[in-house]
């Protein structure tokens, strides 16, 4: 049974509560476009405020210990970012006192990579793709055209283009200790830009 006396029990129930209050607020407050990371995945204004919230509240109440984030404020931090900072700096300061748009980035950055205390166990897990290969990503395309020929006779062509933009997808880096291929990346996956033609014929 859950024993809600416990203070990481208490501290968790909080911050639920308040960050669950805070993304509904800016919900129903607040409709902004999506910043978009290095990555092309948007991130809102709720996901940095309620980061935020969270960070702040564990800076008061466990200050030494470490939290598992997913955004970083580097997005906030460009000019392009900064109507999006005052947005969320406005959303955590009516949970938060005194919060200002340095506090809340730091706030936000506890996620960060970072050394845990003498003693702690770290965040990171013990498999981490991120950290052992670059990010891969795969553009495949397909046009396809459709004739209405006489009856009902009927010609579709198709043009397929696998890796369209014909980008390289690296593997991991080698793990053989003692290798020359350890912590390095020498071979790649997938395959390069494939384009194929097809026509189909009904009737």
């Amino acid at each position: 049974m859950l024993n809600v006396e416990v203070p990481e029990i208490q501290f968790a129930l909080k911050a639920v509560s308040q960050a669950s209050r805070l993304v509904k607020q800016v919900q129903a407050e607040l409709v902004s476009n999506a910043l978009t990371k290095d990555d092309r995945s948007p991130v809102t204004v709720a996901d940095f405020a309620s980061q935020a919230l969270v960070g702040s509240l564990l800076d008061e109440t466990f200050p030494q210990d470490p939290m598992v984030g997913e955004e970083d404020s580097e997005a906030l931090r460009r000019p392009e970012g900064r109507v999006a900072l005052e947005q969320v700096t406005q959303a955590v300061s009516g949970f938060v006192a005194g919060g200002s748009s340095d506090s809340v980035c730091a706030w936000i950055d506890r996620g960060a990579y970072a050394s845990p205390g003498v003693g702690a166990y770290g965040t990171l897990p013990r498999l981490d793709a991120r950290s052992r290969h670059p990010f891969r990503r795969n553009v495949d395309l397909v046009i396809t055209k459709a004739l209405e020929l006489k009856g009902t006779n009927r010609a579709e062509i198709r043009f397929e283009f696998l890796n369209l933009t014909n980008n390289p997808m690296f593997a991991g880096t080698g793990t053989d200790f003692g290798s020359q291929a350890f912590g390095r990346i020498t071979t790649t996956r997938g395959y390069s830009r494939i384009t194929q033609v097809s026509m189909r014929y009904t009737f």
